[in-house]
């Protein structure tokens, strides 16, 4: 199963917005400078025309947080939406079930219990059914999953707290400690785990992985917890992977001396002379196609950087994730279609050399 991309959506729309108030504040602040400069203040006039810089200013952020609104809602409803056609009992799904049941008065171990999950785990009630088998012969069952409730709970959870946050955030002067808390790396997070329960079989992105990477790290205990989880997450990780928690890292001055002590700086700074503004860019260049909706302009922006190595592996890992249908259809019609398409022809021969071994 695939984690579901409005957790990772919330973030960026969180940023996003921030960063949208920030530029309207400046543009506030510097026409009242202007009037202040131009007008005697207090007369008739300049409130008139300071009263429109604020209206204008509070128009803005409207226009802000409808954008947001209109980009995160409709991934939140499908998120609701298929959490809920999960509930569907399906005829593969209802013969699963017939044969597990077979096993309901029979003790298992963790092993027969593994070996139900490959075999006929996958939906959501199959995998509850196991997850009851391996709670009855005290065995571990990991891709069990949420139940629909604590599912729903979740979404509700992070709709709620957008919205705390579109409302309540007024730039960097917040002092609100909720409002923040409310949309942090480490409460979506929780959020998520809460509506996956595991990750044991939920299948992440190199880009996704290598971001929980950070979110973890950073929230250690302490700076040795946080270098050692660094160094063990990073030596675990596929090559793609890793590659992009250098570039985050790159960027992240808390982590400096956590990547001292983890033995990663001299990586890091090997990966800024070879590569980092090159992964740096491609991650950018996905992240707005993905946001588009015009199926011409998410071409032309993907072939922009088509030169780019890192391109290709990028926007595999991002169909796989996506449901935005207009980015799939776009890169069919882009440049990138024939490269995507070598890529696949070498990895399937590589397998079957691997196999033939």
């Amino acid at each position: 199963m695939k984690t579901e991309t409005i957790f990772d959506i919330i973030p960026i729309a969180v940023s996003d917005y921030k960063n949208k108030y920030n530029e309207a504040e400046r543009e506030r602040k510097a026409a009242l400078k202007r009037l202040k400069h131009e007008l005697v203040p207090n007369t008739p006039r300049y409130r008139a025309e300071s009263a429109q810089i604020e209206a204008d200013f509070q128009t803005a952020l409207t226009q802000s947080r409808e954008k947001v609104l209109a980009e995160v809602m409709p991934e939140l409803e499908g998120a609701r939406q298929r959490a809920e056609n999960a509930l569907t009992v399906t005829d593969t799904e209802s013969k699963k079930m017939d044969m597990l049941k077979r096993f309901a008065d029979m003790p298992l171990s963790q092993r027969e219990v593994n070996i139900l999950s490959e075999k006929y785990g996958g939906g959501y009630w199959s995998d509850r059914y196991i997850s009851q088998l391996a709670e009855k012969n005290n065995c571990e069952y990991l891709a069990g999953g949420a139940e629909i409730g604590e599912k729903l709970d979740a979404l509700d959870q992070l709709e709620s707290n957008l919205n705390t946050f579109l409302n309540g955030y007024n730039g960097d002067e917040t002092t609100r400690y909720e409002i923040m808390r409310s949309v942090s790396d480490n409460t979506v997070y929780k959020l998520e785990e809460q509506f996956t329960r595991d990750y044991a079989d939920v299948k992440l992105t190199p880009e996704q992985k290598a971001q929980r990477v950070l979110v973890v790290c950073r929230n250690q205990p302490d700076f040795l917890s946080k270098s050692i989880r660094l160094a063990n997450s990073y030596k675990n990780a596929d090559v793609r992977t890793r590659q992009i928690i250098l570039a985050l890292c790159a960027d992240d001055e808390r982590l400096t001396d956590v990547l001292r002590m983890a033995g990663l700086n001299k990586r890091v700074d090997d990966f800024r002379e070879n590569g980092l503004s090159e992964m740096k860019k491609a991650i950018q260049t996905v992240h707005k196609a993905q946001k588009l909706d015009d199926v011409i302009e998410i071409a032309a922006t993907l072939d922009n950087v088509e030169d780019n190595p890192f391109m290709a592996e990028l926007i595999a890992d991002a169909l796989e994730a996506t449901s935005n249908e207009h980015f799939r259809e776009a890169v069919g019609k882009s440049n990138m279609a024939d490269l995507l398409k070598a890529k696949k022809e070498i990895e399937a021969e590589t397998s079957n050399e691997s196999e033939g071994e």
